[in-house]
Parts: structure tokens; C-alpha cells; sequence
């Protein structure tokens, strides 16, 4: 079970009503009603005592161990929590499904994954479902540089691709520091591509990629391409 409030019952067979219980958790108070109901935050042993007041009194005991799977098991990866002004980021999550994202402008929800370009420094929420299959919650804050136009043209043009849409080789020129690592997402956000922009111009083979809207980063810029 997951992290909740959860309702005990026995089923009571051999003699004659009525009966008379009394469940003892671990660590908790015991309760003396029939289908008690107790909070569980952790794996505990629950103690059961039944009385049967037939024509003689007879006591059995008994025990179980409740399971309680761990709940903080959801976290939100990305490659940037800073990125300047314009820019966009993928945010990505270990929610098995059922995932609900919210937070300022996501421009692509995939499910697992979405692609958001904040304006300001923002905080973006999940709620979905662990491996256990228990609701759980994240969060993240994306800071945000404030750049003048000046730097935010230069900035736009630090990563360029050509051509797009791409057949077989996309060129990347990127202007910042040399032996940056680079990621291409497909629309799921799934990873389909990495490795590292060695030089200024860098030229990428994709012609084994299915034809679709991909996403590529390096460093704090993200471009969409077309593979054709």
C-alpha cells in the first residue's frame, strides 16, 4: 500500500458471535473496534487479538505486517536551472503515468517531459504516479537572467542548425565554449541523440532518426529541427 489512512478487517471463523477484537499496532494505540481505521507511514506490524463470548470464552491472536511502499520517489531532471530571457528548457520526470504538470509557459507537454520557456524565475509542479504506483508530487525552480537586447540577440545566435528541415546531416554552429555537450529530444522528450560540439561547426549525422520534430540543446539553448 501507499502512504495513506487505511481501513482493517478479519475474517473470524470456528464460533459464534459475537466478537470482540483488539488491534495493536505497533507504535500506535490499540482500538477495540471491529474495522478500525489507521494512518500507515511506514512498513508496521499489527497485533489482533478476537475474542469469541460463545458458551465458553476463547481467545485467538493472530498478526500481519502492512506494507507501506516510501512516497517521495518523483523528481523533475534538467540539464539547466538557470537559463536567460527568450531561452526554452526541458523538464523531465521519473513518473511512471498519470502525470499533471503545471507551471508558466510549457510549450510542449509530453507526458513525462515538457519543454517550458519561463519569463522569470518560476517554479514548476508534477503530481503523478511512483513505480508503487502511489500519487506523489515535485517540484522545480527555473532561475531566469534578465538580458538587454543586445545580449539576448547574441545569446539567440550562439546556436544555429542548418538546414531544417534535415535529411541526413544537420550543421551545428555554436558559438560558446568548445566541447559543450549536446542532446537531442524527440517530441516525447525522449533522449535520441547525444555527444559533444568538438568544434564551432559541428556537423551531425540523423538520418537514422524517424521523420519528426526533434529538439536539440546545448548548454542553456534549445532549437527545433524537422528530420525528414
Amino acid at each position: 500500500m501507499c502512504q495513506c489512512t487505511s481501513t482493517l478487517s478479519a475474517q473470524v471463523s470456528g464460533a459464534s458471535t459475537p466478537f470482540f477484537y483488539i488491534w495493536c499496532p505497533q507504535g500506535k494505540t490499540c482500538s477495540n473496534l471491529t474495522t478500525p481505521i489507521f494512518s500507515f507511514n511506514a512498513t508496521t506490524k499489527v497485533f489482533l487479538e478476537v475474542t469469541a463470548s460463545d458458551q465458553c470464552i476463547s481467545v485467538q491472536r493472530d498478526s500481519m505486517i502492512v506494507y507501506v511502499f516510501p512516497l517521495k520517489q518523483i523528481s523533475i531532471f534538467t540539464t539547466n536551472t538557470t537559463i536567460n530571457k527568450g531561452q526554452s528548457v526541458v523538464l523531465k520526470s521519473n513518473a511512471s503515468f498519470n502525470s499533471n504538470w503545471s507551471g508558466a509557459n510549457i510549450l510542449n507537454n509530453w507526458g513525462d517531459s515538457v519543454l517550458v520557456a519561463p519569463t522569470s524565475i518560476s517554479t514548476y509542479y508534477l503530481i503523478g504516479k511512483n513505480k508503487n504506483g502511489c500519487n506523489d508530487t515535485a517540484s522545480i525552480i527555473i532561475d531566469v537572467n534578465s538580458v538587454g537586447i543586445k545580449d539576448k540577440g547574441w545569446m539567440d545566435a550562439k546556436l544555429q542548425i542548418s538546414p531544417n528541415p534535415v535529411s541526413s546531416e544537420l550543421q551545428v554552429n555554436y558559438y560558446g565554449t568548445i566541447g559543450v555537450k549536446y542532446t537531442v529530444y524527440n517530441a516525447l522528450g525522449q533522449i535520441a541523440m547525444e555527444g559533444e560540439l568538438a568544434e564551432n561547426i559541428t556537423y551531425i549525422g540523423v538520418q537514422h532518426l524517424s521523420e519528426g520534430l526533434y529538439f536539440i540543446s546545448a548548454g542553456q539553448n534549445v532549437r527545433k529541427f524537422v528530420k525528414k
